[in-house]
């Protein structure tokens, strides 16, 4: 008796992407999204934080990543899409890292300066590329990205402003409108940090005394409330 051939195996048109698409190498489609959404952004960070974002294609970025460009641009269709995550990426790990370290600061000016300031600037330092794309490619890329410059600017200072009406609260700093200080010291926290980043390799001061430039910065700011400038 001839045995009965085996039945041909059933094999889906669903698109490689589509939910509930087919597996390859044991990954489904919402990884391999995941994954090459990685891929994308680290190209995007050693790309922009090497060469520039202005002398970055999206040729490059298909090559550096591995992911062909019909995949790239279904994720990020454009340059300026990527550079807003990777943007908006790098103030996230800092404000995480700002209000972690709140946790073991006791409740004074000094402290929380020390903390809220070195958190910050170990983050924004931690990677030099990043730190690179936030101080210089960010600027000036588009009216609808210097608006979401802007806005990131105030939420930057909205974290600082949380450190003030804790001190205010506890009678540590006296009531005041203190937001312009603090648009004025994420000013001075962004220039001390670009002058840094422009410095030639080998130029650079020490990171700790950038630190401690920016800690004297918020000291000072605080400082005054206490201490007001006489009037003329």
């Amino acid at each position: 008796m001839t045995e009965a051939a085996a039945p041909h195996p059933v094999v889906t048109t669903t698109a490689p992407d589509a939910p509930g698409g087919r597996r390859y190498g044991g990954a489904g489609p919402e990884q391999r999204v995941a994954e090459r959404r990685a891929k994308i952004i680290e190209a995007g960070v050693e790309l922009f934080g090497r060469r520039g974002f202005q002398a970055t294609t999206m040729a490059m970025l298909s090559a550096e990543s591995g992911v062909p460009h019909r995949y790239l641009v279904q994720i990020f269709p454009t340059r300026e899409d990527l550079l807003r995550e990777i943007y908006l990426g790098i103030y996230h790990d800092v404000t995480v890292a700002v209000r972690a370290s709140r946790q073991a600061a006791e409740m004074s000016p000094a402290a929380l300066i020390r903390t809220g300031v070195r958190a910050a600037c170990d983050t924004f330092l931690l990677d030099f590329r990043k730190t690179r794309i936030n101080c210089l490619d960010v600027v000036g890329v588009s009216p609808a990205f210097e608006q979401l410059r802007r806005a990131t600017i105030r939420e930057f200072c909205r974290l600082i402003l949380e450190d003030v009406e804790k001190l205010v609260a506890a009678g540590l700093l006296p009531p005041r409108d203190y937001l312009y200080g603090a648009i004025g010291l994420v000013g001075a926290f962004t220039e001390l940090m670009t002058e840094w980043v422009l410095a030639e390799e080998g130029q650079r001061p020490p990171q700790a005394l950038l630190v401690r430039q920016i800690e004297e910065f918020f000291w000072a700011t605080l400082l005054a409330t206490q201490y007001p400038l006489p009037d003329a």
